[in-house]
């Protein structure tokens, strides 16, 4: 289960799931829809419903597409995707058993954990608001950054998405008053000078 949600700018999420530091990508939806057969919105719920489906695959479908009311905010969507034999994640003594059981001694080759898509399924990809904070760089005007990263997994991130000419955004706050945030299209290109990027908002 591949979980992600509706919301690019919303402030938990970012919160919770990368400190405002990392960077989040925005798929189209009709583009994974087309390669994965079972992606779906969460169905937030105040009370469990009572599922008698005995021996079924869809009892699994539907009680792992229900969550309390209480995460409704997160405006989840999961994707469901199966290459079995998969390699478990090794967390306990207990998936390490099952890893053995399962994929070892039934002399099964084991796949990787990973669901491949295409740049193509991109639409764009959004830093958070940190992610130039603690970084080198000078503000020379109003929309433009000069910038210079000493992060290794910022580095290849960039340089990846000038590579491929992925549309970049950045977030930042929005109405204050209201704990807001937004998100603002930029673009990021590499310079020859002490400074490695030249950071512009586009407005």
């Amino acid at each position: 289960m591949i979980s992600m949600s509706e919301s690019n700018i919303n402030l938990l999420m970012w919160a919770h799931y990368s400190n405002h530091d990392g960077f989040l990508v925005n798929f189209k939806l009709e583009s994974l829809k087309s390669k994965f057969q079972f992606i779906f919105p969460m169905n937030y719920v105040d009370t469990l419903p009572n599922l008698i489906i005995p021996n079924n695959p869809l009892k699994f479908m539907i009680s792992t597409n229900l969550k309390s009311t209480m995460w409704r905010y997160e405006r989840e969507w999961r994707l469901y995707y199966q290459s079995s034999p998969m390699l478990l994640p090794e967390l306990s003594n207990s998936f390490r058993n099952m890893n053995e059981e399962w994929i070892y001694k039934n002399s099964r080759t084991p796949k990787e954990r990973k669901v491949k898509y295409e740049i193509s399924d991109i639409n764009f990809v959004t830093l958070g608001y940190k992610f130039i904070l603690g970084e080198e760089h000078d503000k020379i005007n109003s929309d433009t950054i000069l910038l210079n990263l000493k992060d290794n997994y910022k580095l290849t991130l960039v340089d990846y998405l000038i590579e491929k000419d992925i549309p970049i955004r950045m977030i930042t706050y929005g109405d204050v008053s209201e704990f807001g945030l937004k998100d603002f299209p930029i673009k990021i290109k590499k310079i020859e000078s002490e400074f490695k990027y030249e950071l512009k908002y586009i407005v």
